[in-house]
């Protein structure tokens, strides 16, 4: 089966003017990709605000994709996603910015652009790897990367002496 979902506006596109102070041009204003959703099984519970998904789970925004066996999607009540759930072998994969995650379990809520990874988490940043931490939240917007438990961080430096991390910045 294939969901299509639009994930609407990210929080931080809509500037926070009240609507009545707006022009009719939509320039400040990003629609977002569309979201595709692919599983072996669905289960869209209208009432509840929730789907789930199971078997094979593939979802691609454009910029991300996620695998699971198994995901739980929550929307508003306006219909738009709020929060995906993940089990089971979660690997995601930012192939752009050379990013690779996997965990047991994640989360990721949509309006933050927070990513949270449990049961052994991994990232991997290009060559670099951060492991063993009880929880990586990874926040998308803004690349940073907060760890809870004793992490370990695996940095290969490039031919310069340099670490790069996140999309090319330098950071040493």
């Amino acid at each position: 089966a294939m969901i299509w979902v639009s994930s609407g506006l990210r929080a931080n596109d809509a500037a926070a003017e009240p609507a009545g102070n707006k022009d009719s041009t939509t320039e400040d204003v990003k629609e977002e990709p569309q979201t595709d959703i692919f599983a072996d099984n669905v289960d869209m519970d209208f009432q509840a605000g929730k789907a789930t998904f199971s078997g094979n789970v593939v979802v691609s925004d454009g910029t991300m994709t996620l695998n699971a066996k198994r995901m739980i999607v929550h929307f508003t009540e306006d219909k738009k996603l709020s929060k995906i759930e993940a089990d089971g072998n979660v690997v995601i994969l930012q192939p752009k910015e050379g990013r690779r995650a996997t965990a047991g379990h994640a989360t990721y809520d949509i309006k933050t652009g927070t990513v949270v990874l449990t049961e052994n988490p991994i990232l991997e940043m290009g060559d670099n790897r951060l492991q063993n931490a009880t929880k990586i939240t990874y926040f998308r917007d803004n690349e940073r990367v907060l760890t809870e438990g004793r992490a370990k961080i695996q940095l290969i430096p490039e031919g310069d002496g340099k670490i790069e991390m996140f999309g090319g910045n330098d950071n040493q």
